[in-house]
């Protein structure tokens, strides 16, 4: 967080899991994406977040929502369950 400011970047600071809060911010195009290293925001049906940021390689997962469940060939709704069923850390 010191970080953050310092470089004057936002950011919110919540004592409780993010995944929700970063979710809505998506939704309503607060943000363009939310940074995550799991899977857990599939859950809140988060449209994109970002995985896996290497600093090193300049490389990063970019997780798109729709098009996942247009190549899996189901719902958001499905893939929510789906998330649901296998667990969160």
């Amino acid at each position: 967080m010191k970080s953050f400011s310092i470089l004057k970047i936002p950011f919110i600071d919540i004592n409780y899991e993010a995944d929700i809060v970063c979710s809505y911010l998506v939704k309503n195009k607060f943000v363009d994406a939310c940074l995550s290293n799991d899977y857990d925001l599939f859950g809140f049906q988060c449209p994109y977040f970002i995985r896996e940021l290497n600093m090193i390689t300049n490389t990063v997962e970019y997780i798109d929502l729709d098009k996942i469940c247009s190549v899996l060939k189901i719902t958001k709704e499905q893939l929510t369950y789906l998330s649901i069923m296998q667990g969160s850390d």
